[in-house]
């Protein structure tokens, strides 16, 4: 924040109005605007390593934040068990717990499912079953990177390091499962 040297007393811009309250001072006053009224302006200081390191890293995790959470509305895979491309968001995952519900509830063997590309194709239960395991771990995936990147953005000792995170979640692989004895 601006200071300002008035009197022999510094000031915020608030108390230099209160201390001369006959003059009508811009939202930002000039040096050159304050001079002839003994005023003069008190600089910011530079800030220090640590400080730019600080806001270089808060940056970059915002950064992190913002595409995380893009990641988690905008999320798709080939899905290794239906060999097509589904969505894999919030969305995705409550629409095929809808389904596999219907499908249980019913007794029916498959049911229609809209893929990423909004082709319709059929999908038995047990492919929906897996279908679900697999948006849960893609899921864990996304976290998993949104951790490492965070790990890395926290870790550099510079603003350079900081700034060469490469933040993106579009190269996570396909989901693979590894199904064991229930």
């Amino acid at each position: 924040m601006t200071m300002y040297r008035y009197t022999d007393r510094t000031m915020t811009l608030p108390e230099l109005r209160a201390a001369l309250p006959q003059i009508s001072l811009p939202a930002r006053p000039t040096p050159e605007t304050l001079a002839p009224l003994g005023v003069t302006v008190i600089p910011d200081p530079e800030p220090d390593a640590v400080a730019l390191l600080a806001e270089a890293r808060a940056v970059r995790l915002a950064e992190l934040d913002a595409a995380f959470e893009a990641a988690q509305r905008q999320g798709h895979f080939c899905s290794p068990s239906l060999g097509f491309e589904v969505d894999a968001n919030e969305r995705a995952n409550r629409d095929v717990a809808g389904l596999i519900t219907v499908l249980r509830a019913t007794g029916q063997a498959a049911t229609t499912f809209c893929d990423y590309g909004n082709v319709m194709r059929q999908a038995t239960l047990e492919q929906l079953k897996t279908l679900q395991l697999e948006l849960l771990v893609y899921g864990q995936m996304l976290y998993a990177r949104k951790w490492a990147l965070r790990t890395a953005i926290n870790s550099a000792e510079n603003a350079e390091t900081i700034r060469a995170v490469e933040i993106e979640f579009d190269t996570l692989p396909a989901p693979t499962l590894t199904l064991g004895a229930a």
